[in-house]
């Protein structure tokens, strides 16, 4: 079972080759899918100094802004022989977002009304019920 935020997981092999995946549904979980153009692979083989990687903002395929985060695994010499990754869609930030309590008050700052967030107790009771971290 993936964490909440994360929808699916992989294993490449030094060819980028997806040889181990796992995608929460409806995602389809294939093995077999050629990444050798993707971003998550030629950045790291293209720098071996890199452990890790995260890559730039995409459309996933359920249509939804995301992310991958990757580890990459290295060889004799750091040599590159694949990753092993993570894909994070953005939505999990506005669910997670929007379970921040708000105080709805407004005060008159000069001209303007400004929103002002909850006093730092409640930001710090909402942290320790939720231990969303």
């Amino acid at each position: 079972m993936l964490p909440g935020y994360v929808t699916g997981a992989d294993l490449t092999d030094a060819h980028c080759v997806v040889t181990q995946a796992y995608n929460v549904p409806p995602r389809p979980s294939i093995t077999g899918f050629d990444g050798s153009q993707r971003e998550w692979c030629t950045v790291p083989q293209a720098n071996p100094q890199m452990d890790t990687s995260l890559t730039h903002l995409f459309l996933s395929n359920t249509s939804k802004l995301a992310v991958g985060q990757s580890r990459i695994i290295r060889g004799d010499k750091r040599r590159f022989e694949g990753v092993a990754g993570f894909e994070i869609e953005l939505d999990f930030f506005s669910d997670w977002i929007a379970q921040v309590p708000i105080d709805k008050r407004t005060q008159q700052k000069g001209r303007g009304a400004s929103m002002e967030a909850s006093p730092r107790g409640a930001w710090e009771r909402w942290v320790n019920e939720t231990k969303s971290f």
